[in-house]
């Protein structure tokens, strides 16, 4: 491509470039997925998956804008009528009966909105009139439907409340929560018919709701819908002062997971609190403390940084899937939520420090021990190679116009 990347890089960036092409994949004759798009790991899971599509567009919009175009429109194609964008899309109603026990290519769930970041990734990039017209249309719906579906007290802070929605299936962050609901499911069932766990509002999910509606409103403004920018920009900034009033815990100097029926926080740290970092809702001094946390060799800097869990949680398994493992789209929002506020030297101190272990393969996998830097998970993990922007902007020093969205 004529990229010069620092050469202690090259041999991973290149890897990595490999595993995201050849994690493409085309189902002829799929109802749903009839354009092409990326498997998360072609060895072991060969279907598509919301957020996993998201990042791999913002990996693909550098190579081919219309392969990252494509990776979303199928998204686009999946979404049910009453506006849900659905958790994955299986090859066959086959796998959706064994996994789910349901008769469709979908699932009831839906998975972290980030579909919007991809979105203005892909815009920023060239995206084409008629893609960013579906994407408005699609995420207006989708906007649209967390609000009804997601959101029962109607505080513009919207809840998980299935453990696998939130893509940390088994996180720490979701133990009291399971407990609560088997312990009182109908209480519970009457707010949402289809639900697994008490709901909880969570810090990384209105982070990207927030992110999600900015980027509607830019949406509308660029496609004249003037009306409807004014109502996303009130929406982004109710969601906004929420998160930062309500999820801060001034105490700890740290963002909290809150339970909904009482806003009382849940005190398990991860790293979804540097998600308001990505997403410019820390104050300054807010950001500071949050990155004292980041550099703490006792909670998040282990040896292969950023644990889903603070290493001295008592729950914490280095190697526990989202469990205490390091997860590299987590790197991601992190890396680009320190640039964004000026932490330089922190957002290279962290990127090196992932780096290192996967330019020994290299390997570019679903996750890593955080304790012992080793490759686990699903080998050739496609939004793993989100790590090409970062080597690229240690390399070049560029990125952040295109990757910080707001």
């Amino acid at each position: 491509s004529g990229r010069a990347v620092e050469q202690r890089y090259e041999l991973l960036w290149r890897y990595m470039w490999y595993v995201i092409l050849s994690n493409r994949a085309r189902v002829e004759g799929h109802p749903v997925l009839r354009r092409p798009f990326n498997m998360p790991s072609k060895f072991v899971y060969r279907h598509q998956w919301l957020w996993d599509s998201a990042f791999h567009a913002i990996v693909l919009s550098s190579y081919d804008v219309r392969m990252a175009e494509e990776e979303l429109m199928n998204l686009y194609e999946a979404q049910k009528p009453d506006g849900r964008i659905p958790h994955e899309v299986f090859l066959s109603r086959e796998f959706c009966r064994l996994f789910w026990g349901v008769d469709d290519y979908s699932p009831w769930t839906t998975q972290p909105p980030v579909i919007a970041i991809a979105v203005e990734v892909v815009r920023r990039r060239g995206g084409s009139r008629e893609f960013l017209e579906r994407s408005f249309k699609a995420l207006d719906r989708y906007d649209k439907w967390l609000r009804e579906h997601r959101d029962s007290d109607r505080d513009q802070l919207m809840a998980y409340v299935d453990y696998l929605e939130s893509g940390w299936d088994n996180s720490v962050r979701w133990d009291e929560p399971i407990l609560r609901f088997r312990e009182r499911p109908g209480a519970y069932r009457r707010r949402y018919r289809e639900v697994r766990m008490a709901p909880v509002e969570a810090v990384d999910l209105n982070a990207y709701v927030y992110l999600q509606r900015v980027i509607l409103a830019r949406l509308a403004r660029s496609l004249g819908l003037g009306d409807r920018a004014e109502e996303y920009e009130a929406l982004a900034e109710e969601t906004r002062e929420r998160v930062a009033s309500e999820m801060w815990d001034e105490g700890t100097g740290f963002f909290y997971d809150i339970w909904e029926d009482t806003h009382e926080h849940i005190k398990v740290k991860t790293p979804a609190a540097f998600t308001t970092l990505y997403a410019g809702i820390a104050t300054p001094e807010q950001a500071r403390k949050l990155v004292e946390h980041l550099l703490n060799p006792d909670e998040f800097w282990t040896t292969f940084p950023l644990p889903t869990v603070s290493a001295d949680d008592p729950h914490y398994d280095p190697s526990g899937y989202w469990r205490g493992a390091s997860w590299l789209n987590m790197v991601w929002f992190t890396y680009w939520g320190l640039r964004r506020y000026g932490f330089d030297e922190e957002a290279r101190a962290l990127a090196e420090k992932a780096l290192e272990f996967m330019a020994r393969g290299p390997t570019c996998s679903e996750y890593y021990d955080s304790s012992t830097g080793e490759p686990r998970g699903a080998p050739d993990f496609g939004w793993s190679t989100l790590m090409i922007s970062i080597i690229e902007d240690l390399s070049l020093g560029r990125g952040g116009d295109l990757y910080i969205v707001a």
